[in-house]
């Protein structure tokens, strides 16, 4: 009977507070499940770059990707441009790279010829993943050896800004799709005459860096295999002549600027209003946007004998060859470049969106005060427009130091032009040879010979030195 009763309580606790229990043992089980389910998840490191909004917004487009795909967790990490290429390679040296990483179109031939990245080309066939869409200047510039290393985020090149209220000044027509080297230099040569509002002299034109004056006007560094250095090439030296020409002979422009154009002691900026043309890319717009004090337009960079030819800029994203998780990688890479989220980050004018879909859409309808369509014809190339890189070889950035060394010193005043070119030249063949120097028969011999040589030495020396030893002393 006490049996009876007993059971009948526990009966009636058990039924009163299961629901507690229940909860109870919920509870206790939650965080170990929620502990085991976040260390089954793939987790990817994405390594970017660019601007605090830049970065929010693929923050979120990272977390959206985390919502269709539950099992990967991605974690974003800034790596500013400064010293990029040498961090990047000690970390893939020491197998801590991020999985997908941002890179400057550039440093593709350096990382692809270490196997470094992975060749995207697999995925693109596996997945008839559409390339259509993308300006076909942006994929040439990550294709490496037949391979295409990274899809590329955003694109541009050279234009040239110039400043409606000098132009006026000077009575001059604004520059157009049709204005040569000829007109350029009529128009900046008329521009120095004037001085602005505030009496200072005007500035005609800041060139940039030389690239695209060189290639334009005829010349050439060198081919992608580095078969042959042009430095000296007569149709570079003359190229190049024109380039001086313009701060020493015409003196359209600032004269102590380096080879890349700039002069962090000036205060001949085109903000200032003191400056009538100004050779920049999408990335000044904005600085330039928050000027009030006159009106500015863009124009297409001047075309020389060559045609327009101007360099490329841009940035994309690629896959480190040891991820863990190459599948997965590939679809954030992906999703980061799909039309939806490229739209969303396409706010404010910056480099142009690699998609062209993206850039003739939600990017060129914002509103602006000046002429986006030249930006976007810049960049889509045909007819005389040609967009260019540098040669795509792992070595080119040991080349190009010579010419920039020399250069400078030429655009400084300090060494002339010819002496410059043939200095880079010298420098840049003499390192060639040493890295394309392969050892022959005669080089082996000499080393045969070399060591046989001290090993008999070798033997001689230490029977000497025993012999002494051996002999009675006096």
């Amino acid at each position: 009977m006490l049996k009876r009763i007993v059971c009948k309580s526990l009966f009636l606790i058990l039924s009163r507070h299961g629901q507690l229990l229940l909860a109870a043992m919920i509870l206790m089980l939650a965080p170990s499940c929620s502990s085991k389910e976040e260390a089954e998840k793939k987790n990817l490191t994405l390594w970017t770059s660019g601007d605090s909004k830049t970065l929010a917004a693929i923050k979120q487009t990272c977390i959206d990707f985390e919502k269709l795909h539950p099992s990967i967790k991605v974690n974003v990490e800034f790596i500013a441009g400064k010293s990029r290429t040498q961090k990047y390679l000690i970390s893939m040296q020491a197998g801590k790279s991020g999985d997908v990483v941002m890179f400057h179109w550039a440093q593709v031939s350096v990382f692809a010829p270490k196997k470094c990245i992975m060749d995207l080309k697999p995925f693109i066939r596996r997945d008839n993943y559409d390339l259509g869409d993308y300006f076909p200047q942006g994929l040439m510039a990550y294709q490496y050896d037949g391979g295409q290393y990274c899809l590329p985020v955003n694109g541009s090149t050279l234009v040239l800004y110039y400043n409606k209220n000098l132009f006026d000044q000077a009575r001059l027509d604004y520059p157009d799709d049709k204005w040569n080297f000829d007109d350029f230099l009529h128009a900046a040569q008329k521009l120095t005459l004037l001085k602005d509002k505030d009496g200072r002299q005007v500035v005609g034109c800041l060139p940039y860096d030389i690239s695209s004056w060189l290639w334009s006007m005829g010349g050439e560094y060198a081919d992608d295999g580095l078969s042959r250095i042009s430095f000296n090439d007569p149709r570079t030296v003359e190229a190049v002549r024109v380039f001086w020409n313009l701060r020493h002979k015409w003196n359209i422009s600032v004269k102590n600027l380096n080879l890349a154009g700039s002069d962090s002691t000036s205060l001949d900026v085109f903000e200032r209003g003191n400056v009538g043309m100004s050779v920049s890319g999408p990335w000044s717009l904005p600085s330039y946007s928050g000027i009030k004090d006159f009106t500015w337009d863009i124009a297409p960079f001047p075309a020389g004998k060559k045609g327009r030819q101007t360099r490329y800029a841009g940035m994309g994203y690629g896959i480190w060859a040891k991820t863990k998780y190459p599948d997965e990688a590939w679809e954030l890479l992906k999703f980061l470049q799909s039309r939806e989220e490229q739209e969303k980050r396409a706010t404010g004018f910056t480099d142009i969106p690699s998609r062209k879909s993206v850039a003739y859409g939600v990017w060129a309808d914002q509103k602006a005060a000046f002429n986006v369509k030249t930006l976007l014809e810049s960049i889509s190339g045909g007819g005389d427009n040609v967009v260019r890189v540098f040669p795509k070889n792992e070595l080119w950035p040991n080349i190009s130091r010579y010419f920039n060394e020399s250069m400078d010193l030429a655009m400084l005043d300090q060494i002339s032009v010819d002496e410059g070119l043939n200095r880079a030249q010298r420098k840049a063949d003499n390192f060639l040879a040493r890295k394309r120097y392969v050892p022959g028969l005669v080089d082996y011999v000499g080393i045969a010979l070399a060591s046989c040589a001290m090993f008999f030495s070798v033997i001689f020396l230490s029977r000497k030195f025993q012999t002494r030893k051996n002999e009675p002393k006096t």
